[in-house]
């Protein structure tokens, strides 16, 4: 960890020379989410699939170019992730009908090239950093 926040802050200073050269943008808006894998299933403890919900992202994005074709990203988003379970639970005596929701909330740090193939397309390579901020679990009255 310590050397991606060197490389990072190199990286910083080194393209820093020209503020004017930098894009900023913002970035918000809806995604859908859930859990996926061959354990998936187990992970419930209802034997049942993770349903799809809905969760959001939002952030700042810089973007500084290099040449006509080749630039460099970077910024710092906040999503949320997760998902949710129900279905029926064997708790030792009888089976409970339950439902509660995963969510995670996650800082997201892209380390990017973007490649401009043309003026409406671009190609984007690299790294995105995540790191988990909270685990919630919100169970309802079964549960």
């Amino acid at each position: 960890m310590k050397k991606i926040t060197i490389l990072m802050c190199a990286l910083i200073t080194f393209y820093s020379e020209g503020v004017a050269q930098w894009k900023f943008s913002a970035i918000a808006g809806p995604q859908l989410a859930t859990f996926g894998g061959k354990d998936k299933k187990e992970w419930g403890g209802t034997n049942n699939d993770p349903e799809m919900v809905f969760r959001f992202h939002a952030g700042l994005l810089a973007e500084r170019r290099h040449s006509e074709k080749l630039a460099f990203l970077t910024g710092l988003l906040f999503s949320s992730k997760g998902t949710r379970y129900s279905g029926d639970y064997f708790d030792g005596n009888q089976n409970v009908s339950i439902s509660y929701t995963k969510l995670l909330s996650y800082l997201d740090l892209p380390l990017l090239l973007r490649y401009y193939q043309s003026e409406k397309w671009s190609f984007l390579f690299g790294p995105q950093l995540s790191f988990l901020l909270a685990a919630k679990i919100k169970n309802n009255e079964n549960a």
